[in-house]
Order: C-alpha cells, then sequence, then structure tokens
C-alpha cells in the first residue's frame, strides 16, 4: 500500500456528476457532445502556454469517449510546432492505494502520454502499452483546441488484466510543458460508466442509390501495392464492390497507366470502344469511366485532370484533382502545395493564366493528404488562405460563390468514427489522413463512406462479395468514397412557335404542328451552339400521347439576376406540340441546367423566331420551377409586344415568326428585311435550274418559317406571308407600314 496523508482527505474537492451514456461520433466535429454530458470546467488561470479549460466524458458499450477543450490551437500528438506534452490519468479501480501517484488521490492505472505515443500501464507487473492496444481513437488529426478521445472499456492492455475494473474512475488531464492540469491539485474528478444501451449505428449500405450519382474513390495502394501478387485479389474484390466512377490512386509511382486501365478493363468492363481511361503523375494514377480531356501536371504531388461528363446526363465537365501531400512533419512543404492548388483554382476561376473553366465547373480535390500537424493547411483547401503570397498571390475563396469549399466527412461504414489510415503496429493511433473536398456549390455529397471490411458482419460481407481482411491486406489506408450529384437549376417552360400554328378550334387544341419530325427532317443534332445530340428514336411518334411529339429545338439561356445582358448559361432542348420544353430524351419536362439553384432570368430562342424572357428574375432550384409563357404573354415575358397572340380569343401566345436574317428584328421590306433572305435562299438553290420564285426547298432550314419541312418564297405554301402578315399587325405599326420592324425584346446580351 502507498503511503498516503489521509489526514488530508478531508480537504480535498471530488466532483461525481450522474453519468450519461451517449452516441459519439469520433471525427472531430463535436455537436454530439452537448451540455447535459458530464462536464469538468477548470478554474479560471492565468497560465502561458496551452491552457486546459474543459472536459467532458461520457461512454457506449465499447468505449469511454473524453472530449478536451483547450485555449489555443495545438496539435495533440506532437510537440514540434505548438509546444505541448499533454497527458491522460485514469485511476481505473477508484482506488487511490494502486496505481501511479500521479496527483493526491489518484493512483494512475494508466498514463497515456499523447506526443511519446504510448501509454504507461501501471499494474504488477508494470508494462508499457502501445495505442492500439488500447483502441485509443483521436480526432481531429490536424491542430486545434479541443480534441475527442476513444479508449476501448473492454481491452486487456498487457493481454492480461482489464482495462476498467471498476465502474467508477477518475480523470486526470496534464500538462507537462506548464504544469497545468485539470482537475488542479486538491480536487478529483470522477465518473462513473452508464450501461443505458446507446442507439445501435446503422451500417451504411456502399452501393450507389442512383446510377446517376458520380462515384469517386481516393485510395492509398500503399508502396504500389497493386502489382503486389498477394494484395491484387483483395484490391479486385473491393474495387468490383465499390464500382466506382473515378478513382485516384496514389502510392503508385511504379505502376503504369497500361497496367491500371488492363485492371479495370478486366474488373469492370465498360463494353465500350475505350474501355477506362487512366493518366498518371508521378504516384498520382487517376482513373475515369469517362475521357480524360486535359491534364495539368505542374503542381507539386497534386494532380487535376478534366473530366468529360456525358453531355446528355450532366451538361457539364468534372476537375478531379488526385493529391497525395508531403507525409508526416513536413508541414512547411504541404502548406507550398496547398498554396499551389489554392493558386490553380483561383485561376480556373479566372480568364488567362494556365486553366480557364468555364463558370461553375464541378471540381472535387480527393487523397491521401497526410493532415497530421497544422490545421492551416485544411483551411488553406477550404478557404483558399494562402500563406505565400508572395508566390502564389493574396488567395481568396476557392467556391464559385466566393465562399469555402465543403469538406466531405466520410464516415466508417460500419463504425462512428471517420479515420481512414490504422496500422497496429505502429505507434500512431488511427486517423483521418485521407480527405474528399469539393465545391457544394456546384455538388451534392449523396452518400459517402469510408470501408473497412475488419468491421463489417459476415452477412454483410458476403451481400458485397467481400472477405474480413480485404481492406487490412490491401493497403493501411481504407478507400474513402463520396457520391456526388451535381447541382442544377431545373426549369419547366411552356412556349409555342407562331411558325407551328395551333388549332384552337379543334380536338386538337394548344397542340402545334409537327410537320418537321413527320417528314423526317429534324435532326438528332442540334442547331445552336452547344450541339447537344438526342437519339433518332425520341422522334419516333408516341402512339395516343400525340402532344408529346417533338415540334423542333429550342435554346434555354439563363441570364443574370442584375444583369440581364450577360448569359450565365444557355443549351438546347427540344419543344413538345403541346408546348412543354424538354430535355433531350423527349420525355423530361424537368430540364436541368447547369447552373446553382439561384435566382435568373430566363429566356428562350428558337432559328427563327424573336426570343423570349421571363418579365423578372425567377427563383431556380433542384424542384420542378414551370414557366408558362403561352398564357398571359404580357404578365410572363419581358418587355413590350414580345410575342403574338393566336386569334382573337384563344388565350394562346406564341413567339414572333419570321426571324430568318437572323438578327433582333422581323421586317418585310426595308434596311434589314428577311423576307429577301428566303427569295436569295429558293433563288440560288442548285436544283432550281430556271430560278422560280416558286420553287421548293425541302429539308430543316432556317428559312422555313412555317416549319412544314418546306422552304417557298412564292406559290402555295410560301413562307414570306408570315412575315408581311406579322409586320402589318403589329399592334405598335399603327400606320401598317411594310417596313416596320418588330424588335425582339430581350435584352441584347454581351
Amino acid at each position: 500500500m502507498k503511503l498516503r496523508y489521509f489526514f488530508a482527505f478531508f480537504l480535498l474537492s471530488f466532483q461525481c456528476v450522474c453519468s450519461q451514456s451517449a452516441a459519439i461520433t469520433i471525427d472531430g466535429n463535436f455537436d454530439d457532445w452537448n451540455a447535459s454530458l458530464t462536464t469538468y470546467t477548470d478554474t479560471s488561470e492565468n497560465i502561458s502556454g496551452v491552457d486546459l479549460l474543459e472536459i467532458q466524458v461520457t461512454n457506449d458499450d465499447e468505449f469511454l469517449f473524453i472530449r478536451i477543450k483547450a485555449d489555443q490551437e495545438f496539435d495533440i500528438t506532437d510537440d514540434n510546432t505548438i509546444v505541448q506534452e499533454l497527458g491522460l490519468f485514469i485511476d481505473a479501480d477508484n482506488d487511490a492505494n494502486t496505481g501511479f501517484d500521479i496527483q493526491q488521490d489518484y493512483g494512475s492505472e494508466l498514463g497515456l502520454l499523447f506526443t511519446r505515443l504510448f501509454a504507461h500501464y501501471n499494474v504488477t507487473p508494470y508494462s508499457q502499452v502501445s495505442m492500439s492496444d488500447l483502441k485509443v481513437r483521436v480526432a481531429p488529426t490536424v491542430s486545434s483546441d479541443e480534441f475527442e478521445i476513444a479508449i476501448g472499456r473492454h481491452v486487456l492492455p498487457d493481454g492480461a488484466n482489464a482495462l476498467f475494473p471498476s465502474s467508477t474512475i477518475k480523470i486526470l488531464i496534464k500538462n507537462d510543458d506548464n504544469f497545468d492540469r485539470i482537475p488542479n491539485i486538491g480536487s478529483v474528478f470522477t465518473y462513473t460508466f452508464d450501461e443505458t444501451p446507446v442507439p445501435a449505428y446503422t451500417p451504411i449500405d456502399i452501393t450507389k442509390d442512383n446510377a446517376e450519382h458520380i462515384r469517386i474513390v481516393a485510395y492509398n495502394t500503399l508502396l504500389d501495392g497493386l502489382l503486389d501478387v498477394n494484395r491484387l485479389d483483395d484490391f479486385e474484390r473491393i474495387i468490383k464492390s465499390l464500382n466506382p466512377d473515378i478513382v485516384g490512386f496514389i502510392e503508385s509511382a511504379g505502376t503504369s497507366e497500361t497496367y491500371v486501365k488492363g485492371l479495370f478493363d478486366t474488373w469492370l468492363p465498360l463494353g465500350t470502344v475505350d474501355g477506362w481511361y487512366v493518366k498518371k503523375h508521378g504516384g498520382e494514377v487517376t482513373v475515369s469511366r469517362w475521357e480524360i480531356i486535359q491534364q495539368w501536371d505542374h503542381l507539386t504531388r497534386q494532380f487535376p485532370v478534366l473530366i468529360d461528363l456525358p453531355d446528355e446526363t450532366y451538361h457539364t465537365d468534372l476537375l478531379f484533382t488526385n493529391a497525395h501531400l508531403s507525409c508526416c512533419g513536413a508541414d512547411t512543404s504541404r502548406q507550398d502545395q496547398v498554396d499551389q492548388y489554392a493558386a490553380f483554382i483561383l485561376d480556373a476561376k479566372t480568364s488567362g493564366g494556365l486553366i480557364n473553366l468555364p463558370e461553375n465547373t464541378p471540381f472535387v480535390y480527393g487523397g491521401d493528404l497526410n493532415l497530421v500537424g497544422l490545421a492551416q493547411q485544411l483551411e488553406t483547401l477550404k478557404t483558399g488562405d494562402i500563406q505565400d503570397t508572395a508566390t502564389y498571390g493574396q488567395g481568396g475563396f476557392l467556391d464559385w460563390d466566393n465562399t469555402a469549399v465543403q469538406e466531405e466527412n466520410c464516415l466508417q461504414a460500419d463504425v462512428r468514427m471517420n479515420y481512414t489510415w490504422r496500422s497496429d503496429s505502429q505507434a500512431f493511433p488511427p486517423g483521418k489522413l485521407d480527405f474528399i473536398l469539393f465545391s457544394d456549390f456546384t455538388l451534392t455529397a449523396e452518400k459517402s463512406f469510408v470501408l473497412q471490411t475488419e468491421l463489417m458482419s459476415a452477412a454483410r460481407l458476403t451481400s458485397y462479395n467481400l472477405q474480413q481482411n480485404d481492406t487490412g491486406t490491401a493497403s493501411d489506408h481504407f478507400p474513402v468514397v463520396t457520391d456526388f450529384s451535381i447541382k442544377t437549376a431545373t426549369v419547366s417552360p411552356i412556349v409555342y412557335l407562331q411558325g407551328a400554328g395551333i388549332n384552337p378550334y379543334t380536338g386538337e387544341e394548344g397542340l402545334m404542328r409537327d410537320d418537321l419530325r413527320r417528314n423526317n427532317v429534324l435532326p438528332t443534332t442540334s442547331p445552336y451552339q452547344d450541339a447537344l445530340t438526342c437519339e433518332a428514336s425520341v422522334f419516333d411518334t408516341t402512339l395516343g400521347q400525340e402532344h408529346n411529339d417533338i415540334v423542333d429545338w429550342v435554346y434555354i439561356e439563363l441570364r443574370d439576376p442584375v444583369n440581364p445582358t450577360q448569359v450565365k448559361y444557355a443549351r438546347s432542348a427540344l419543344l413538345q406540340r403541346d408546348g412543354d420544353i424538354v430535355d433531350v430524351d423527349g420525355i423530361s419536362t424537368a430540364v436541368k441546367l447547369n447552373v446553382p439553384p439561384a435566382d435568373y432570368y430566363v429566356a428562350i430562342r428558337h432559328r427563327n423566331h424573336l426570343g423570349i424572357m421571363t418579365n423578372g428574375e425567377i427563383e431556380l432550384s433542384d424542384a420542378i420551377v414551370s414557366i408558362n409563357f403561352a398564357l398571359n404573354s404580357n404578365l410572363i415575358s419581358y418587355g413590350s409586344n414580345p410575342q403574338t397572340q393566336f386569334g382573337n380569343s384563344s388565350g394562346y401566345y406564341g413567339m414572333w415568326a419570321g426571324n430568318v436574317s437572323p438578327n433582333d428584328v422581323i421586317q418585310y421590306t426595308g434596311t434589314s428585311p428577311d423576307a429577301p433572305a428566303i427569295l436569295s435562299e429558293v433563288l440560288n438553290d442548285p436544283a432550281n435550274f430556271l430560278n422560280f420564285p416558286t420553287f421548293t426547298i425541302s429539308g430543316y432550314n432556317v428559312h422555313d418559317i412555317n416549319l412544314d419541312g418546306n422552304v417557298q418564297y412564292t406559290g402555295t405554301t410560301p413562307d414570306t406571308p408570315f412575315i408581311l402578315q406579322n409586320v402589318l399587325a403589329h399592334p405598335g405599326n399603327f400606320l401598317n407600314f411594310s417596313t416596320y420592324q418588330i424588335q425582339e425584346q430581350l435584352p441584347e446580351h454581351e
């Protein structure tokens, strides 16, 4: 028995607060630590160095959880940058007469020294134990002013003795650098385990929820693991179970592009001519099911590539940067590397320089970032806070909306932790070294997880065709997975084309003609700048749903809510007979646009009709926003007489037909007339040997105002009368001049 000053026992201050079990997630986020949990607050002190302020304690069935709060940022496992010597001491049997006499009325069985990366286990016989012996988990791995720690409740540190033989323990945190401690000498902090069950963790289903989600995997293969025949089967099972779209492998310097492509074409054959695409930069190897159309090789240990996503689904490209920052204590090198990346993204957002991305191009940054030192490196990646401004510029927010990018909190699929690296043979506790960050202005993280097969149940392993030791055998890093959807403003406009006409007094009320489709002259490639394509089957007749038959291609523009002369985004779409503008599948009335939800003016253009625009900005979101230009035109559309009304009382409005020049006016005769353009087209056709103005040109032609698949100046079905009729009937043409100009009401775009 130790010699104790029992006569002073009555002077001690004990704090024993009723405990409360809790479902704590060790992920470096502290929202789950609420005020109701057992808390000890230190007395106010005037102290130099790291000042301990508060500790909280709770537990579940498997772990003791401890949260430490200090007055300043420090690195709990490293004293090189911010000096501290933090230790956690636990009187595990609640007996001051056993263990090490660390402080008055504390007999410490466990002395966990974080910067020394081991623990004293003060039982008989004494032993020095590792972090893994204690199942220690710590977050975050970077510097912070608070940390959360998990210690296994049922471990046998020396292989024989239970760590917690008593249900009540005493806890002490001590900083040997400045002799600060919590609680102070003369006080005791006890905690009693609460055996109330906490809600079980719901394992994450590792399959994608939606085929259109883009699955990105960041994976350190540990020293060219894909070349190791003893590990290759494990990698194969892992990759097959994850079924990724894009993978960033690192530590793969000796692994060739051809070799990796061969693996993926065998493991996950795409059934395409080109198969998988692979690009390499040093040890970073990026694999994509879609073509990698551009790469940048000038960043240190970081490999950005531009991936050509399918237009029919995503309508945008994706910038993915595969990163492997310098390891361990190389804070200076890592900071230089992330400064480079921040400057690269800022360059991409502005014209000129090494890279120019279209506005709102989604971007993702992932890989083994080795963030075990100062949090500033992570801060730079998120906020663009460049440290070496003399070399890389002043920095600035990286996301398109000039805010911070998002760090995805990828949790383990089978346990409430977010560590991505684990090696029980090394001194460091498991930690989050692998990250995925992204533009949350353009992307939504739909699902994310870290795969560790060693923690999965037999049933889950079987369901995914995995084996228990797959991830541990393959690498000391676990694959980090995030499924993304692209944030898209979604619209469902309704417009009518005057040239296609409508029949308000027949059984086809409100339906335009679809002569172009019926005459098989509609092209599968859009006539507009983006040249989107559709399948020919989209133009097949929809029996029983003729209102959904396609009339023609149209062009949607989204314009700046402050300055509508600025077109923020534009894309082609298809127009149905009932006025619905649909996507290139010919069916989807929710037309997705490659811009994040926000306020925009919405404009519609057609190749020979005057464009129209909403009379104010419209709040667009992921939900369908319907805009009916065909009704109440002057209330919906921008400008004066932006459209023409069909008949006198039909209530339907259509876009003015006849702009074949094309410019922003319709005029029959005068300074910029449209009718002569039709005559010139007819007379100059090579088949019109006799130069008859009644000659008919068949096909898809901008001069075909009535959209019947034919161009004719005069004759049985001429196009020019539309122009004269519109000019003479326009409400602004009081004197019925044929030279009158119908002005397009769209603000002229810059």
